[in-house]
């Protein structure tokens, strides 16, 4: 305690709570801070970490024993967590207070119904309503609104959009659970009879995308092998002309 003030390293002062049999310096008290109730405190005028880069990571009394104050550092797995956590929880649920949904349902919900399309209604309300056209489509798709998709001229016309192809990413750790080499050695332990069969990718060059799929049959050595445009985990079905 009491390391804001200036006299911290030599002040010897005992007794300032008039605790009794207290012999320790106030100075070293976890119980009470010296510096509430002493009358010769004198705080540091400014300490480092007050300015830039406002952490003690790039300090060069940071290891030293002289230095009372708290100690700031950056940790960028840290910082980088924590701030990718602010901006999901920033991007979830309605950021609207009960009174102004309220509000917005009242001033969309009546022009909606009437016909006016919602680029229209934003435009000559820009004024009143404080949310974008994009996020009150949101909120109709969550029910927060009295009107519905139903009640959208042009949004129940459209066909609802397919998802582009993308790759399926696993997750290494839980992917390679119960399938390594040692749990292959430990099942044929068990199964000596069960018959395997050993598939792998072969590329040439990297500038080019073939691979080839090679499947080997152990029981009577007989390898097939297919030329595969690119390796991809999940390949798009390719439609062939009969």
């Amino acid at each position: 305690m009491g390391r804001d003030c200036i006299y911290t390293s030599t002040c010897a002062k005992k007794n300032m709570c008039d605790e009794e049999f207290c012999n320790r310096k106030c100075r070293l008290c976890m119980k009470v801070d010296c510096t509430k109730i002493c009358d010769r405190v004198k705080n540091h005028e400014y300490p480092k970490y007050l300015k830039s880069p406002f952490v003690c990571s790039t300090c060069s009394e940071k290891n030293k024993k002289k230095c009372i104050y708290d100690k700031y550092y950056y940790i960028a797995e840290k910082a980088d967590a924590k701030a990718k956590a602010t901006q999901s929880e920033s991007r979830e649920g309605i950021r609207l207070t009960q009174e102004e949904l309220q509000t917005l349902d009242e001033i969309l919900s009546p022009l909606i119904r009437q016909g006016q399309p919602l680029s229209h209604i934003c435009n000559t309300h820009a004024d009143e309503i404080k949310v974008s056209e994009r996020g009150i489509y949101n909120y109709i798709e969550a029910g927060e609104l009295t009107v519905c998709n139903l009640d959208l001229r042009r949004k129940v016309k459209y066909k609802k959009r397919r998802k582009k192809h993308t790759e399926i990413k696993c997750n290494k750790f839980n992917y390679r659970k119960g399938r390594t080499f040692e749990d292959f050695k430990m099942y044929m332990e068990e199964h000596p009879d069960t018959p395997v069969v050993e598939m792998d990718t072969v590329r040439g060059l990297r500038t080019k995308e073939q691979v080839l799929l090679t499947i080997m049959f152990n029981a009577n050595s007989v390898m097939l092998m297919i030329l595969l445009e690119r390796s991809v985990s999940n390949p798009p079905l390719q439609k062939r002309k009969l």
